[in-house]
Formats: C-alpha cells, sequence, structure tokens
C-alpha cells in the first residue's frame, strides 16, 4: 500500500519537473522574441531565483503547521494558475516589465513555499526500510531530469514554440495536483500554531545554533545567488 501510494508521489513530481524545465526554457525564449533584449530575458530568469531567498523558512513553518498533502495540491494548483497569468502577460501586445516580473515572482515563490513539505512527506508514505529506496528515487528523477532536460527540453521548444511550452507546463501543474489527491490524509496532530514571526524566529535560533544546518544553509544562499 506504501509503495502504491508513493507512486503517485514520484509520478507527480516527475511531471511538474518536465514542466518546470520546459519553463526554464521557453520564458527567456518568448522574451526575447517578444522584446529583442537579452537584458531582459536574463533578468526574468534570475527573477526565478529571488523566492528561494526569501521564502524557504516559511515554506518550513508551512510544512510544520499545515497538512502536507493539501499544501502541495494547493501549491499545484496555484501554480497552474500564476503560470496562466505569465502566460496572459506575456500575449499583451505591449509588454509590461512590472508586470512580467512580478508574475515570475509569484510563479517563483510556490516552489520554495511547498518544497519542504514535499521532503517532509515522504516518510509519512513508507515504511522505515523503504525510505532509503524512496528517497534515492526522488533524486535520481531529479538528477535525470537535470542532464536530459536541458537538452531534451530544447528540443521541445524548438518543436512547438515558446507559449506551447508555457503552455504545457501550466498542464504540467494541473496533471501533478491531481495525482497529489491520491495521497492518504494524514492526521495532523501539531499542536496549534505560535505564529508565523514565531516560528521562524525560533528556527533562525537553531540555525545559528548548529554548525552543519548554518553552514550548509550559507552555501545554498551563496549558490542560489550565484
Amino acid at each position: 500500500m506504501a509503495q502504491s501510494v508513493f507512486r503517485f508521489l514520484w509520478l507527480s513530481f516527475l511531471i511538474s519537473s518536465i514542466g518546470d524545465w520546459l519553463y526554464k526554457l521557453a520564458l527567456p525564449v518568448v522574451i526575447l522574441q517578444k522584446t529583442g533584449s537579452a537584458y531582459h530575458a536574463a533578468t526574468a530568469f534570475g527573477v526565478s531565483f529571488v523566492p528561494w531567498i526569501v521564502f524557504s523558512l516559511l515554506g518550513g513553518v508551512i510544512a510544520d503547521d499545515y497538512v502536507k498533502k493539501y499544501v502541495l495540491i494547493v501549491g499545484h494548483f496555484l501554480a497552474s494558475g500564476l503560470a496562466l497569468l505569465l502566460l496572459g502577460v506575456l500575449w499583451q501586445r505591449q509588454l509590461s516589465y512590472p508586470l512580467l516580473y512580478g508574475a515570475i515572482f509569484l510563479l517563483s515563490s510556490v516552489d520554495p513555499l511547498t518544497h519542504p513539505s514535499f521532503q517532509s512527506v515522504i516518510p509519512e508514505l513508507v515504511t522505515a526500510n523503504q525510505l532509503v529506496a524512496a528517497n534515492a528515487t526522488i533524486q535520481t528523477i531529479e538528477n535525470c531530469i537535470s542532464v536530459v532536460g536541458p537538452l531534451l527540453g530544447g528540443a521541445i521548444i524548438t518543436l512547438i514554440g515558446g507559449y506551447t511550452g508555457l503552455m504545457v507546463d501550466v498542464g504540467s501543474f494541473l496533471i501533478a495536483a491531481i495525482l497529489l489527491c491520491w495521497l492518504p490524509n494524514e492526521h495532523h496532530t501539531n499542536p496549534k500554531p505560535a505564529g508565523v514571526f514565531a516560528e521562524l524566529r525560533v528556527g533562525f535560533t537553531y540555525t545559528l545554533k548548529k554548525q552543519v544546518i548554518l553552514s550548509g544553509s550559507l552555501m545554498f544562499f551563496l549558490l542560489t545567488l550565484l
């Protein structure tokens, strides 16, 4: 039963990851075609990394305080709507850069807010002796997509075009959200949240005291900036 349920999670992750790579490749292409400006194409790509710096801690608080299944489902549906909003902005005859960067920022904010819930829901779906295999499956998908994604995604974007690639991204989020509906309902027994800012303060203080976590956080922060 646990293995069967876990299939819905990794299949959802695979589909959304493919859509995410199409988005990463299609967006600069569409902006470059629309504006003829390599600066705006590069800037739009850079804006998508800012939410990881801003919202990563908040994503951890959300994973602790709310039912992870629903966080993931709502996140994917929200990402689908925001991707559609971004398409609407790009379809405008006169492109508005504030709207463009705002839509990109909002869409990119979904992943750091939901990723901690994704990571922490895995132990709830598999038994302890299956946890290593489950994590290895997710990591294998992520590594394969990272290697094959640019080549395959670039070929697909060349064949179907940037706008169609973004539409596929919208559909990938919807399909991923529907697959997540088959995850079991979590029995949420956490105590009443103390407040977002209070929990952020606790998490920040804990991170400063743990050298391993602090080093990893700083490395991730610097890699995101680069």
